[in-house]
């Protein structure tokens, strides 16, 4: 029986990395960390903690990891990007701001980059002092609402409410930002689904904006940052200084998952190129590929048909 290959290792801080309230990290542990990213496998923090706390009170001095889950799953990177984020929306900080100034209670407000709180309690002081952690300084918390809609806002802006994929405008934002960029390398991937049109027409709407989100949930296994819905049934996925090994990797990946679809297939145009890049021609040139795919499908399905008939 073949063994699986241990690719991640995840960590508590307190009572398991470091000691309550001292922090102390025993030199075993240090060695141990060591030795599994010698192996490559992905070290990741799994807290209760603030990324601020760990990082200005310096609790995990000259350990290094790949990623974190922050505040019990709330926020959670890998190699330093965000790749989710659970956020109160503006409506409920309304309604847990009324509640606490109605009946004098303390909390802890957390955002990406800042901690405070709104007032300091003995609560608060006993909880700090539990987990050796200073009090968070006291903010007013008035634009608290204001500044968490503007984000919705600018969230609704940039997303496809349909497949949370980025939407259109922020994928015409993205190349303007890429032309500006000197490139060594950029992988582009075209996907467009196969007879959507005929599935809205048979099955609804309501079916076919399933099989959008299908296709979506397909593409953000394999990237959810890169990636943006441009139309109705079409996608694109853009990938700086990727090498060429693991642009192949990730169009081979997507193949695979996408050959599972029962319901309908796609056309896929992909391309790689380094050196001079022209972000334009090569998407382009991945529509291309894609519209060629296209056009073979439909050329199956007529010969199909006509073998049918015969």
């Amino acid at each position: 029986m073949t063994k699986e290959k241990i690719k991640a290792a995840f960590f508590d801080i307190d009572g398991t990395l470091a000691e309550m309230k001292s922090h102390v990290i025993p030199d075993s542990t240090r060695k141990a960390l060591h030795r599994l990213r010698e192996k490559g496998i992905c070290c990741v923090l799994s807290t209760g903690r603030h990324p601020l706390e760990v990082s200005e009170e310096n609790i995990l001095p000259d350990l290094t990891f790949d990623g974190g889950i922050w505040l019990t799953g709330q926020f959670c990177e890998l190699h330093g990007k965000c790749i989710l984020q659970n956020c109160f929306t503006a409506g409920q900080l309304a309604v847990l701001k009324e509640f606490l100034e109605r009946h004098g209670r303390s909390c802890i407000f957390l955002e990406k980059d800042a901690m405070y709180c709104n007032l300091v309690d003995e609560r608060i002081k006993r909880e700090q002092e539990r987990i050796g952690t200073a009090v968070p300084p006291v903010r007013d918390t008035a634009d608290l609402e204001k500044r968490r809609l503007i984000e919705e806002l600018r969230h609704v802006g940039c997303t496809d409410m349909l497949t949370g994929l980025k939407n259109r405008n922020e994928y015409m934002w993205k190349l303007n930002e890429l032309k500006k960029k000197k490139l060594h390398s950029l992988g582009v991937i075209f996907i467009d689904m196969n007879g959507l049109k005929q599935m809205n027409d048979t099955k609804g709407h309501e079916y076919g904006d399933a099989m959008i989100r299908k296709t979506a949930e397909c593409i953000i296994k394999y990237t959810s940052d890169n990636a943006y819905r441009i139309g109705g049934d079409e996608f694109i996925a853009l990938w700086e200084e990727i090498t060429r090994e693991e642009f192949d990797d990730k169009v081979e990946k997507l193949k695979r998952e996408f050959a599972g679809i029962k319901e309908y297939t796609i056309s896929m145009g992909h391309i790689w190129e380094e050196g001079e890049i022209d972000i334009q021609q090569q998407v382009k040139k991945a529509d291309a590929s894609m519209y060629e795919a296209k056009q073979a499908y439909y050329q199956n399905r007529h010969n199909d048909r006509r073998k049918r008939r015969e």
